[in-house]
This record gives C-alpha cells, sequence and structure tokens, in this order.
C-alpha cells in the first residue's frame, strides 16, 4: 500500500511474540509483510503487488539511501532518526523491480548530494546495492555506515564508515552524531566547520608561545589526572621488556607477516619508553601503530602467543594514560577531543604527500616552529608515505592500502587544520617572532588543507 507521503506501506509483524514458523506457512501473504527477524517468507509468498506510485524526488540537496530489501525494518527506524535531525532523505522504502522504478532510482542516483550505503551481512552481497554504492564512489558521492559485524565488499576501503553496529537505531551516539555531520557537510558544504571539527578532533593542540608555535596533549596546561613516578616507571620498564622478548622471538621461528615491518614498529615505541617523555601523544602515535598493523593481518598470521603479548603491552600503554594524558574534559564540551569528520571524498595523495614534504622541509619552518612540532610533521608524513609506496597484490591489500592512505590524510588534515589555526592567531596577536616567515609557510600549509578539504565532502 501507498500512502499519501508517496511511501510504500507494509503490514508489519515484527514485533508479534510467539509466531512460529507452520503460522507463518498457513498464512496468506507476501513479501511485502514484516516478519520477525528468527522467521523467513515461504516460498510461495510473491512479492508484493507492484504500484505506479514512485516516490519523488525531495526538494533540494537529498542524500539517497542505498540498502537490502531485507533490512527495510531496521532501515526505516534510521530513515526516521536521520528525517529527526533534518537530513533530507530519499529512499524506495522496497520498492520492487520495474521500469518506472528504475528510471526514478537513476535519477535520484545522479541527482542526489550524497549516496549513503548501509552495510548489513545482506547488502554487501547484493548487487543493485554495490552498485549504486559504486556509482556514489565514482561521483565522490559516497558515505557509509555498518549496520553489523559483515566486512565491506572489496573496493570501498578508502571511503571511512560510521560503525553503528551497536546503535540503538534512536538515541544520539558518537557515531550516529558523526554520520549527521557527514551528511550535512555533503548536503551544504562549509569549509570553516570542517576545520572546526579537525581542530577538535586532533589529540594535539598547537599554540604561539615565545616567538614561534608548539603544541602538546590536548587540553594544553593541563595535568593527568594521576600522578605515580613509580608505578609509571614500572610500566615503561615492564613495556621494554616486553618488547625485547616478543622481538627476541621472531628470530625462532618463521612467521608468514612482515615481520620487519612490526619489529620496527616496536623499536619505535620502545625507544619512546626509554626517552620517558610526557608526551602522550608520542606514546599514542606509536601504540596506534602497532595496532594498525594487528588489525589489517590476515587471519592466522599472528600466532596466538604474538597475539597474546601484544594485547599485553596494549594493556600496559592503557594503565599508563592516567599518568600521562591530561583529565579529559567530558565529551562534547569544549577543549575535548571528538571524532574526526568522515572522509568520503577524493584528494591526489601522492600529490598531497609531496607538498607535505616540502612544507616540512621549507628553511623558513624553524624559524616559526619549536623541534616538536616538525617532528610531529615527519612522523605523520611517514605514516602516509608508507601505505603510498606499497604495491598491492590482491583486492584485499588494495582495500587496506587505500585504508591506510585515508587515515594518512585524515591526520595531515587535523594537524594542519590545528596548525594553521594557531599560526593565525599568532600572526594575528604579533606573538610569533618572524611574521614573514610564519605567512610564508602558513600560505603553504593553507594550500593543502584546502586540497585535504575535499576529502569530506
Amino acid at each position: 500500500m501507498i500512502n499519501d507521503a508517496g511511501e510504500r506501506e507494509f503490514t508489519d509483524l515484527s514485533e508479534t511474540e510467539g509466531l512460529t514458523p507452520w503460522q507463518i506457512e498457513t498464512m496468506d501473504g507476501d513479501r511485502g509483510v514484516i516478519l520477525p527477524d528468527h522467521l523467513t517468507y515461504p516460498e510461495d509468498w510473491p512479492e508484493p503487488p507492484e504500484s505506479t506510485a514512485v516516490p519523488e524526488q525531495p526538494e533540494g540537496p537529498f542524500v539517497f539511501i542505498s540498502y537490502a530489501h531485507d533490512n527495510k525494518r531496521e532501515v526505516s527506524e534510521i530513515t526516521r532518526y536521520l528525517r529527526a535531525h533534518k537530513i533530507n532523505i530519499w529512499w524506495d522504502n522496497g520498492i520492487l523491480p520495474g521500469d518506472p522504478w528504475r528510471e526514478q532510482i537513476q535519477a535520484n542516483l545522479e541527482n542526489c548530494q550524497a549516496v549513503l550505503t548501509l552495510w548489513t551481512e545482506q547488502s554487501v552481497g547484493s548487487k543493485s546495492v554495490i552498485e549504486e554504492a559504486a556509482a556514489g564512489k565514482r561521483q565522490g558521492k559516497l558515505l557509509h555506515a555498518k549496520l553489523d559485524s559483515a566486512p565491506l565488499p572489496y573496493g570501498f576501503g578508502e571511503v571511512q564508515y560510521a560503525d553503528l553496529t551497536n546503535w540503538d537505531r534512536q538515541s544520539d551516539g558518537p557515531e550516529s552524531l558523526r554520520l549527521i555531520e557527514a551528511l550535512r557537510q555533503k548536503l551544504d558544504p562549509d569549509d570553516a566547520n570542517v576545520r572546526q571539527h579537525l581542530d577538535a578532533a586532533s589529540p594535539v593542540e598547537f599554540t604561539a608561545r615565545n616567538g614561534k608555535v608548539t603544541l602538546g596533549d590536548k587540553p594544553l596546561n593541563t595535568p593527568p589526572p594521576a600522578q605515580n613516578p613509580k608505578d609509571l616507571d614500572n610500566l615503561r620498564t615492564a613495556s621494554v621488556e616486553l618488547i625485547d622478548n616478543i622481538q627476541e622471538e621472531f628470530s625462532t621461528r618463521n612467521h608468514n607477516f612482515d615481520v620487519d615491518a612490526l619489529d620496527l614498529r616496536l623499536s619505535q615505541y620502545a625507544n619512546v619508553l626509554r626517552q620517558k617523555t610526557d608526551n602522550w601523544y608520542k606514546y599514542e602515535n606509536a601504540v596506534r601503530r602497532i595496532k594498525s598493523m594487528k588489525d589489517e593481518a590476515a587471519a592466522g598470521a599472528w600466532s596466538n602467543r604474538l597475539i597474546s603479548d601484544i594485547t599485553a603491552l596494549f594493556e600496559r600503554h592503557e594503565e599508563m594514560r592516567k599518568y600521562l594524558q591530561p583529565e579529559q574534559p567530558p565529551a562534547g564540551t569544549p577543549g575535548a577531543i571528538g571524532p574526526a569528520p568522515l572522509a568520503a571524498g577524493k584528494a591526489d595523495a601522492p600529490a598531497i604527500a609531496q607538498q607535505w614534504q616540502e612544507a616540512i622541509s621549507d628553511p623558513k619552518l624553524s624559524d616559526i616552529v619549536d623541534p616538536g612540532v616538525t617532528d610531529y610533521f615527519k612522523d605523520l608524513n611517514a605514516d602516509l608515505k608508507e601505505p603510498l609506496s606499497e604495491t598491492p597484490l590482491s583486492y584485499e591489500q588494495d582495500d587496506r592500502k587505500n585504508r591506510k592512505i585515508m587515515r594518512g590524510l585524515v591526520n595531515l588534515a587535523k594537524a594542519a587544520a590545528g596548525f594553521t589555526t594557531a599560526a593565525t592567531a599568532g600572526l594575528t596577536a604579533t606573538v610569533i617572532g618572524d611574521p614573514i616567515a610564519a605567512q610564508h609557510i602558513l600560505a603553504q600549509f593553507n594550500a593543502i588543507l584546502d586540497k585535504l578539504l575535499k576529502i569530506f565532502y
């Protein structure tokens, strides 16, 4: 049935308690009926009768929802949430094959400002959903969200997604709000808004002080919530010893992964631990690289012992957090580290990496920043250049490479947004010692940031 809004309505038995397969088999119905999750349609149930009514294209910029027919009940809950947040959407609401429908779908796919693909166990195997997502990707419109644990189809790794797996489909949560913000950015691009969100998402804070731009853990000048130098030192020592044991194990057996790469990551973390720096972001960056390798490792490539040792290393890292990371404001309040915007657009990563390299190699940079800023920029550059140099040998490796490139670009964007904001403020307040050098460097980083902003809409 089609209601006054042009949307198809279905008989909803999803909340009916006590329904059995036998009862469903004895009913007269079609596949438009919404069944409880534990039941399936009888084989003789036809598709619902087709109607000539077609949901019209919304007025103004809108989001095209791509989903699997089997998920229509869950998708209807999500569309209600999106509309409650003033997101203008179009979805077919269970329409059936037929020329009028196909033409309308194709027209709306072409005319929308964003394609939101809802990935589930059913949609990852749907040819039409994959085709719609691919069309959105080609046009730079794609955003997607995971509703369950099903892996994304190959070819969509570089487009970041909102993880709605554990979301209740009603209340505001970090990932649902992140999705809302990304959709708004697609519908009404706003560079200033994205810059603000990128700056808020950065784990470090830049500021102009004593004639130069410096950085530190966010929020600056805030002590960690706990103080226990002896316990902290013991955790550092135990972590270094664990790393030594892991690396010693590498030489005693063959491994089905890039041992040299993991060995390098572990050595970098051990160096941070031995330096006993108070900069939490240095610990986080070193551990993040190890976590990335663990997450990207093929199933079975890491031994159970290695996984156990690395997990223990991560646990000790978390124990150190309370002694090193500044006490954090409540989530969503000023100064709190927020989620980065979803990156779903396109960017020339090799060109951006080259520009970043040139900017951080400029001799004038050292005239306006502390050495810690330069080191931070070099680390980010290395994180991007590494996947750019990889040669994938499979679709899976290509997806993995693209995910790492996108993460690298997002991290550059967060740093560039924070640095340009602090440098501009320093120039305005005349607290940077060499304003001519600052203007020169600022022009380079603003040019890079302008390119990076394109990946967010």
